[in-house]
This record gives structure tokens, sequence and C-alpha cells, in this order.
């Protein structure tokens, strides 16, 4: 796979961030995930994968986040 191609878990995490919109915190993508998927998605599978995405353009980590919180995604 070439070093910018999203992989399906990426993909999936990628929807799972647009679905819940201000609500896209680990925990929250873990359980949209698991819903949709009916598999078990652990916590660091996400949090791992969301630095790869921003390194590769297709999202933002805001750092300052809102009232301080720095686990929102865009």
């Amino acid at each position: 796979m070439g070093k910018n191609r999203l992989g399906e878990f990426e993909h999936r995490l990628l929807l799972a961030i647009l679905r819940l919109g201000g609500e896209a915190y680990s925990v929250p993508l873990v359980l949209e995930l698991e819903g949709r998927t009916g598999r078990e998605v652990s916590q660091a599978a996400v949090v791992s994968v969301l630095p790869r995405l921003e390194k590769k353009g297709v999202l933002t980590f805001d750092r300052e986040g809102i009232d301080g919180d720095a686990r929102t995604y865009a």
C-alpha cells in the first residue's frame, strides 16, 4: 500500500469522526466503530491511527481544543 493511501480502518475512523463531529474523542470513536462494524476495537488502535492520519494530511489535531481539551479532531 502506498505511503499516502488509507487502509480500511483509517477510512472507518474518518467516517466515525465525521459522524460524531464535536464528540469525536477516543472512547466515543471506539463505541461508534464497534457499533458499526460489530467487531471489538481497542482504544490504543484509535489513538495510534489519529497521528498517522494527521501526518497524511487528512485531519487536523487541535492541540488546544475546546475549553483546554486536547482531544478535538477536524
